[in-house]
């Protein structure tokens, strides 16, 4: 909500940056009016198979992702219309 200045040579160049937290509440809340949405924690990612299911660890157990030829078969697992990759830098869903 402030702002943060950038350069201390010119104060032309700046950082417009938003709380992640205000973000996510905002998100969550916007999701929630929407009936046909599902949210869910603690379902890590694991892979997307060539049919377009996704398969998710829930039970916290560590494992990382696997490639197309060498995956386990997650503990849930949903074929979506739409997926949006927002997992970060190494993302499950990019692979």
């Amino acid at each position: 909500d402030a702002f943060q200045p950038y350069d201390e040579n010119d104060s032309k160049n700046c950082i417009y940056s938003v709380s992640r937290e205000l973000l996510n509440n905002l998100l969550l809340k916007e999701l929630e009016k929407n009936p046909r949405v599902s949210v869910r924690f603690q379902h890590k990612l694991m892979h997307i198979d060539r049919d377009g299911v996704a398969h998710f660890d829930t039970k916290s157990s560590g494992r990382s992702m696997n490639t197309y030829n060498d995956y386990e078969k997650g503990s849930y697992r949903l074929k979506p219309r739409l997926i949006i990759g927002a997992d970060g830098a190494y993302s499950v869903v990019r692979e």
